[in-house]
C-alpha cells in the first residue's frame, strides 16, 4: 500500500509542476507563499479497490504526457 500512495504522489506531483510552469508560461501570477501548502495527496478520483478500464492514450504510448485541462479563472 506505501507503494501505491507513493506513486500516487509522485504522479500528481509532476502534473502539479507542470500546471505551475504552464499558468506561469500563460502570465498567470501565482502566490510562492500559497503554493507551499498545495498537497498532492488528493486520492478521490482513485479507487484502491475496484475495475479499471484503461484507455491508453497515444501521447503516453509515446513517452509523453497528457495535455493539461484548461484554467479557469484564478
Amino acid at each position: 500500500m506505501n507503494l501505491v500512495v507513493a506513486a500516487i504522489i509522485l504522479w500528481h506531483t509532476v502534473y502539479l509542476e507542470r500546471a505551475v510552469y504552464a499558468m506561469q508560461e500563460q502570465g498567470k501570477s501565482l502566490d510562492a507563499v500559497l503554493l507551499k501548502h498545495v498537497a498532492p495527496i488528493h486520492w478521490n478520483h482513485i479507487s484502491l479497490m475496484g475495475d479499471y478500464l484503461w484507455k491508453q492514450s497515444k501521447l503516453v504510448e509515446k513517452g509523453e504526457f497528457r495535455p493539461l485541462l484548461a484554467f479557469s479563472k484564478l
